[in-house]
């Protein structure tokens, strides 16, 4: 679970539903990119463009899960 200021995104859960390779392609990250957010610790704060990026990707890929 990654967060940005009140909001919260489950990369984990994304990644297991469609794959890394999908979850970068639809935020328009790099799979090293989102690699490497998954060995944050849980609920660690991220940029407030990265937070676009991850929720604009699991929207197109699953409109509901983002918190």
């Amino acid at each position: 679970m990654l967060r940005w200021g009140d909001h919260k995104v489950d990369v984990e859960r994304t990644i297991a539903a469609h794959g890394q390779a999908a979850l970068a392609a639809a935020a328009g990250m790099s799979s090293t990119v989102i690699g490497r957010m998954r060995r944050y610790d849980d609920e660690q704060p991220i940029k407030p463009e990265t937070w676009t990026k991850l929720q604009a990707g699991i929207t197109q890929l699953a409109p509901c899960e983002y918190v």
